[in-house]
């Protein structure tokens, strides 16, 4: 998140990441406050925001300057060449006199070079962490463009409505949609329900059949894994008419996102997925595009897609009250 702020303090965010930020802010008063704090401690950087013009001419005397130094250093043997041999430094004891140049190094040189190496070095691993980031998250957003056209040729078989979570056992957990796919046919057999590194998955996905086979014991461990790193829509309504979303539903309704994390303490409280270190989520939208989000108030009207309107983990309240829950989510949990 920090790198959100400091980008949105200096106005290096495009303009949707921009508008992001600032709902986060107006929303959350922790992250106010670490907003404040990185703006005092960026203040300093304020002086050099409109650095003064150069001297005229300050590249011709740096040109000069370097001719100059390069002809003390190394200057022609030839006692007849034009050029006037300029007086060199003095050796020192353990210098090599057939290098001159390294004859006038210094400890504080060599300090400075390794600074700016281990700078360089530091910088270069700071990239390499952005990449690897990056790469966390274009692979998940894949993931999730499989799994939507999944769920599209699902909907095509069932009068354009995609997979329903159930009000009532055993099908009534977040990830049911991924055995009601595979009952139907439509999921790839090489599907990737993990992002690198978090939350590992069955190794393979049952049917419907197969999973109500399993003991109240086995069905309880086995979907706490079942849904893998992703949360899927629980519907909304009351449970004797709860509805799922369908293929021609708003576009900006979610129905897939990175799972959320769970903060103790709170009833029903949640926070950015773990998948991506806290940063944010990946959201999959009915219509089928995928974005990343730095906050989970991106529903409509800025809905947080992981609680519902009373702040819990289950069904909506209504359509645009859009909840995602991690795999065993139910819709109409049991204090």
């Amino acid at each position: 998140m920090d790198e959100h702020l400091i980008g949105y303090l200096i106005g290096s965010l495009d303009e949707e990441t921009h508008h992001q930020v600032e709902r986060h802010l107006e929303s959350d008063a922790e992250a106010r406050e670490r907003f404040e704090r990185l703006k005092a401690a960026l203040e300093p950087l304020s002086f050099d925001a409109t650095p003064e013009e150069p001297p005229t001419g300050l590249w011709l005397k740096t040109l000069a300057f370097v001719a100059q130094d390069r002809c003390r250093t190394s200057s022609p043997k030839d006692e007849a060449s034009p050029y006037k041999k300029l007086p060199t430094a003095p050796q020192t004891p353990w210098s090599d006199s057939a290098s001159p140049r390294l004859a006038a190094w210094r400890w504080v040189d060599v300090a400075a070079v390794a600074a700016i190496l281990l700078v360089g070095v530091s910088l270069g691993m700071v990239g390499l962490n952005h990449f690897w980031r990056d790469e966390i998250q274009l692979s998940c957003q894949n993931n999730m463009r499989v799994l939507h056209q999944a769920l599209v040729a699902y909907s095509d078989r069932h009068q354009g409505q995609f997979p329903k979570v159930s009000p009532t056992p055993p099908d009534n957990v977040a990830g049911i949609y991924l055995p009601i796919l595979k009952s139907d046919g439509v999921l790839p057999e090489n599907i990737n329900l993990s992002c690198p590194g978090h939350n590992p998955t069955p190794t393979t996905i049952p049917t419907l059949e197969e999973l109500r086979r399993k003991t109240p014991e086995e069905f309880a461990l086995f979907a706490q894994q079942l849904g893998g790193s992703y949360a899927y829509s629980l519907g909304y309504g009351q449970p004797e008419n709860l509805s799922g979303l369908r293929n021609d539903d708003d576009q900006r309704l979610p129905i897939l996102s990175d799972r959320p994390t769970y903060l103790e303490g709170k009833l029903g409280g949640v926070a950015n997925s773990s998948n991506h270190g806290g940063r944010g989520q990946n959201v999959l939208f009915v219509d089928g595009h995928v974005q990343f989000f730095v906050t989970h108030n991106i529903g409509v009207d800025h809905d947080d897609i992981f609680t519902n309107r009373d702040g819990r983990i289950g069904a909506g309240q209504h359509r645009f009250d859009s909840v995602l829950g991690p795999s065993a989510a139910r819709p109409f949990p049991v204090d």
